[in-house]
């Protein structure tokens, strides 16, 4: 709950205002990376979900930035990462808020191309280990 609404606070102070999000000062790439290594994703997720959704309101800040562009391919690949719903979860809440964001942005979630960054670094993870 309180991710959720500093998450719109900031995006709404930055992006939404054409204002950019500095890395040396909060790495959206970064945290997702992190939050994917971690428990801590649904969390993460949420968080960034919703300082994207206030670049709808951005002249700067559209899908064809490359910023924003390279989020939401992280985006993707944490939704195929988590995997198919089961019986127990039918929706995965990070799924849905990922596709919630993508539909926001008017995007077809099965169309959208990723860099493949997750499954890099958990093979680079798992060689390192291995040694």
């Amino acid at each position: 709950m309180y991710l959720t609404n500093l998450g719109i606070f900031i995006g709404m102070l930055t992006v939404a205002g054409n204002r950019p999000l500095y890395a040396k000062e909060i790495d959206l790439k970064q945290m997702l990376i992190e939050g994917f290594a971690s428990d801590k994703m649904r969390l993460v997720v949420t968080f960034v979900c919703r300082i994207m959704r206030e670049c709808k309101q951005s002249f700067v800040f559209r899908v064809q930035n490359p910023w924003v562009r390279a989020n939401l391919e992280i985006l993707k690949e944490i939704s195929e990462q988590c995997g198919q719903p089961t019986q127990s979860n039918p929706r995965n809440d990070v799924i849905l808020e990922i596709e919630s964001l993508f539909k926001h942005f008017g995007l077809n979630i099965a169309e959208q191309q990723h860099q493949g960054l997750l499954k890099a670094l958990q093979t680079q993870n798992y060689a390192s280990i291995s040694q």
